[in-house]
């Protein structure tokens, strides 16, 4: 068996976690005179906590979500499904393709708990018809990775394309996931470009494509696709993927705020390797 490629972040023991900034801005009906955007900022941090057979472990924290939109509410319960995934421990492949969720049975338990408390404050068909889609969510193990691996959630890290040697890395191809992309396919062409803005930064360009031969007029729909990956040494410190549909916009951001050391209290709600 092949032995796995290097991980891209350079942990160098347990207890460390980068932390890393991520935005999403979510804007529909852009053909409307003042369209809103939906803005959402989270915190997060990732710690490497083994290896495997064909690919290694993580812990992934939500240390902190935001709802910066204009109009945002008091509480929103969007928040609801951050606050369910704070805290994650996943298999990741050789090439940072997001595999399997392992604690899966502790957050379907919580998420039982909390919807029981949400529904004594939160009522009515729309409220139910939200919380009836994560009970689906939860009992689909491809839709939760496909959840977790879209671009709002931890897609931009754990993006199952640049995840080791990038120095032999030149060009590669993937598929984005339909469930949680307007429902169609988009294949990205990622590649290496040789302009450095610094001596050890490594850039990658990123475009895609309509490819769902099922859905032959999201071709047309969809405007533009893009976006840029820049690691420094084999740490990814900034990321960020654009698309325009007709009538829909994203952007989503990821920004390196730093390392941090966990005391001994902390690192009990850790998941050693």
């Amino acid at each position: 068996m092949q032995e796995p490629i290097s991980i891209t972040i350079p942990f160098s023991g347990f207890g460390q976690m980068h932390e890393y900034r991520i935005k999403s801005t979510i804007r529909n009906n852009v053909t409307l005179k003042s369209p809103k955007d939906k803005v959402w900022v989270r915190d997060i941090g990732i710690i490497f906590t083994g290896r495997e057979e064909e690919g290694y472990r993580f812990q992934v924290f939500c240390l902190k979500v935001e709802d910066r939109s204009a109009s945002a509410p008091i509480y929103s319960l969007e928040k609801t499904k951050f606050r369910l995934f704070d805290d994650v421990r996943i298999s990741v492949s050789a090439e940072g393709e997001i595999k399997k969720l392992n604690n899966l049975s502790t957050i379907q338990k919580r998420w039982k708990e909390m919807r029981r408390e949400l529904e004594k404050i939160n009522q009515g068909d729309s409220v139910q018809n939200y919380f009836n889609s994560i009970d689906q969510l939860l009992e689909d193990k491809q839709k939760i990775i496909n959840f977790l691996s879209d671009y709002v959630m931890l897609g931009l890290f754990f993006n199952g394309t640049v995840f080791g040697n990038l120095a032999a890395f030149t060009e590669n191809k993937k598929t984005v996931a339909p469930e949680f992309l307007l429902s169609t396919r988009i294949e990205e062409l990622w590649k290496k470009q040789n302009t450095q803005q610094q001596q050890n930064e490594i850039y990658f360009s990123v475009k895609g494509q309509a490819i769902d031969p099922a859905k032959p007029q999201q071709k047309d729909l969809l405007k533009k696709y893009e976006g840029t990956f820049i690691y420094e040494g084999n740490r990814l410190i900034d990321a960020g993927i654009e698309t325009h549909y007709n009538n829909h916009f994203r952007k989503h951001t990821l920004l390196w705020t730093g390392l941090t050391q966990y005391s001994t209290e902390e690192k009990k709600t850790i998941q050693k390797p």
